[in-house]
C-alpha cells in the first residue's frame, strides 16, 4: 500500500515539473489542483478502542472497566461501529463479566441494551443475523434472571425527569426477552438449581407487575408508556416459548 502511495506521489510530482516542457507528455497538474485519500482499516479480531478492550480484558486488572462500561453504554460515532464489529466477543465478555462482578449489574445491562439497539438500525441490518445465531447458542444459565431484574429496575423505577434508559430497554424488550428465553432453555438443562424454576417465574412476574403499573401511571411519564405500548407485543412470543405461562394466561 505504501509503495503505491510512493509511486502515485511520484507520478504526480513528475508531471508537475513537466507542465511547462513543450514535449512533455499531454497530461499537465495544475498549481491548484489536490488529491485527497483516505483509508480506512478495519479488523474482527483487533480493536484500538480502549474501552472495547477493558471490556474484553476484564479479567486482567482494569482500573477503568467502570468507566468504559458507562462510554459503551451510551455510544456514538465510530464507537457504534467498533461495537458491531465486535457483537459477540462483548456479549460473551458482558455475561460472563456478570458472573464475577455483581456490583456491576445495571452497567453491563446498560451495555448489552446498546448493542441490541444497534442491531435493529437499518445501517447495521447485517447483525441481527450475528445476534441471532448469537442466541441460538446462548449458554448462560444466569442470565435470565439478571436480565429480569435490570429490566423491571428501570421499569419500576424510572424518574419523570430521566427516563432514557427506561425507554432504551422497553425498545429492546424483545430481544431481552429472546436472551431470557434461550438463558432458561440452558437453565433447565444444565442448571443445578432446585429453585431455578420458581425464581425464573417470580421475577419474571414482577416485571409483569411493574409493566401494569406503569401503565396505570398518570400523564407525567406518557413517553413511557407510549414506548411500551410500541414494544409490548415483541415480548408476548418469547413468554409463551419460556413455559413459564400458558398463552390463555397471559390475556
Amino acid at each position: 500500500l505504501y509503495c503505491f502511495f510512493f509511486y502515485f506521489f511520484r507520478v504526480l510530482r513528475d508531471l508537475g515539473n513537466s507542465t511547462n516542457k513543450p514535449h512533455s507528455s499531454v497530461f499537465s497538474l495544475s498549481e491548484k489542483s489536490s488529491v485527497l485519500i483516505n483509508t480506512l482499516t478495519c479488523s474482527t479480531l483487533l480493536t484500538q478502542n480502549e474501552h472495547i478492550l477493558n471490556v474484553l480484558g476484564w479479567r486482567e486488572p482494569r482500573p477503568n472497566l467502570n468507566t468504559s462500561l458507562n462510554v459503551l453504554g451510551a455510544p456514538f460515532g465510530d464507537l457504534q461501529d467498533e461495537m458491531v464489529r465486535f457483537l459477540c466477543p462483548l456479549l460473551d465478555a458482558l455475561f460472563e463479566l456478570w458472573d464475577e462482578r455483581e456490583q456491576l449489574e445495571l452497567p453491563v445491562f446498560d451495555v448489552v441494551v446498546a448493542l441490541l439497539k444497534l442491531t435493529d438500525e437499518q445501517q447495521y441490518a447485517y447483525s441481527s443475523e450475528m445476534l441471532k445465531k448469537y442466541m441460538d447458542r446462548f449458554p448462560y444459565c444466569n442470565a435470565a434472571t439478571k436480565l429480569m431484574r435490570c429490566l423491571n429496575h428501570y421499569i419500576a423505577s424510572a424518574s419523570i425527569s430521566n427516563n432514557e434508559k427506561t425507554r432504551n430497554s422497553l425498545k429492546v424488550m424483545g430481544h431481552v426477552f429472546g436472551a431470557v428465553v434461550q438463558s432458561k432453555k440452558s437453565g433447565d438443562n444444565f442448571s443445578d438449581d432446585p429453585t431455578y424454576a420458581t425464581s425464573f417465574r417470580s421475577h419474571l412476574e414482577s416485571i409483569l407487575d411493574s409493566l401494569v403499573s406503569l401503565m396505570g401511571e398518570t400523564r407525567e411519564r406518557m413517553t413511557v408508556q407510549n414506548t411500551a405500548l410500541k414494544h409490548l407485543s415483541a415480548v408476548v412470543d418469547p413468554i409463551c416459548a419460556s413455559g413459564a405461562y400458558e398463552p390463555t394466561e397471559l390475556w
